[in-house]
């Protein structure tokens, strides 16, 4: 088929017939096999198809439904197909290529979730003991693909929707028991936002989801987007006035380290958990603060949620302030207390002391006069 063009593809001197293109078709894309897959069943599929279908899906062929349990996403792909396929439609099998890369990086922002009723921050270290079914699926999945998943707290339902919010873990370790149970061992790295999320089916509950990430906004858009935090998770309107991030996270930092004096024998424990205080990030230190202080899960899910660090630290400032230091008030309360006995006393006595001087004026009068009086009789 020696054509200038192909009207099907559009692509010139083509060394075999355009109708040969339906058989290096992908059966759920219908578009060229790139990157091609060959199931244990035969059939043959694009690695983001095959991806994409087996996430949301049970373990079987598109095509035939046979049991099909590989990972796609590093799964070899069929060196004889590439060849073929390549040598046929170059032209259109770069353009392919381009289009797969630009949808592979999208990769990383699909997760498996791992439910938990308690909020972890972005920097925070992760322990976990699984032995649910679904999460031993999870365990697998993550130690053979990304290493990622991800930490959505979660008090009620244990299910994910569209704007929820969590973070993203990052494995570091893990070990197997004989009988299938998993200890894990995470880092806690970013902030992001659910976008669509699904089960999967023949997992026994295994919930995936596609993400956003949430870094923090700059000062000035997130103090006029993003309203402050106030007690008990209320929001109120930022300003966007009042002292720097950076002097607040000063602060901070200076009002924490008057607690650890008071609780000497915490620092070493807290260090141990969570790693030695961030100074030099303000954004770090916020998030750090947050995961040390004993805060109520309202307040928590609250600083995890907004985007500004200078709302953050303000949060928390208020906190150390109304919890750290009840006795500093206490004392002051009581000295009040003693000087304003101390003062009435002092008033007494003086009160007493001018009643004693006027008694003694009157009693001298009244003895000057009794002698008088003799001394006219």
């Amino acid at each position: 088929c020696r054509v200038r063009a192909c009207r099907r593809c559009g692509v010139r001197n083509m060394p075999v017939r355009c109708e040969n293109l339906q058989v290096v078709e992908c059966p759920i894309c219908l578009m060229l096999l790139c990157e091609p897959i060959t199931t244990p069943c035969g059939h043959s599929f694009c690695r983001p198809c095959l991806v994409s279908t087996l996430r949301k899906t049970k373990k079987k062929c598109p095509s035939c439904r046979a049991v099909c349990h590989l990972e796609a996403e590093t799964h070899s792909e069929n060196i004889t197909l590439v060849n073929v396929v390549r040598a046929s439609f170059p032209a259109l099998y770069e353009a392919r290529c381009e289009d797969i890369q630009k949808e592979k990086a999208n990769w990383d922002k699909i997760l498996p979730i791992f439910f938990y009723n308690d909020t972890l921050f972005p920097y925070s270290p992760l322990s976990l003991h699984l032995f649910e079914p679904r999460y031993r699926v999870m365990c697998k999945r993550i130690v053979n693909g990304g290493r990622k998943f991800a930490y959505l707290p979660c008090y009620h339902s244990y299910s994910a929707a569209a704007g929820d919010i969590g973070v993203v873990a990052d494995l570091t370790d893990v070990e197997f028991l004989p009988d299938g149970r998993a200890l894990l061992q995470a880092k806690c790295k970013d902030r992001f936002r659910v976008l669509e999320a699904w089960v999967e089916d023949g997992t026994q509950g295994l919930h995936w989801c596609r993400v956003e990430l949430l870094p923090d906004l700059p000062a000035p858009a997130a103090a006029s987007s993003d309203g402050e935090v106030g007690k008990g998770g209320a929001a109120h309107t930022g300003t966007g006035l009042g002292p720097c991030v950076v002097d607040m996270a000063a602060e901070c930092s200076e009002m924490f380290e008057v607690m650890l004096e008071r609780f000497g024998g915490l620092r070493s424990e807290i260090e141990a958990t969570h790693g030695p205080k961030p100074v030099e990030d303000a954004e770090k230190l916020s998030f750090w603060l947050a995961a040390v202080l004993p805060l109520n899960y309202v307040d928590k899910h609250a600083l995890l949620t907004t985007r500004s660090s200078l709302t953050r630290l303000r949060v928390l400032k208020t906190f150390m302030d109304e919890h750290i230091y009840p006795r500093e008030r206490e004392y002051a309360e009581a000295l009040h207390r003693a000087e304003r006995v101390v003062r009435t006393e002092r008033e007494a006595k003086a009160t007493a002391a001018a009643r004693a001087l006027v008694l003694d004026e009157q009693l001298k009068t009244t003895s000057e006069a009794a002698m008088l009086a003799d001394k006219r009789a």
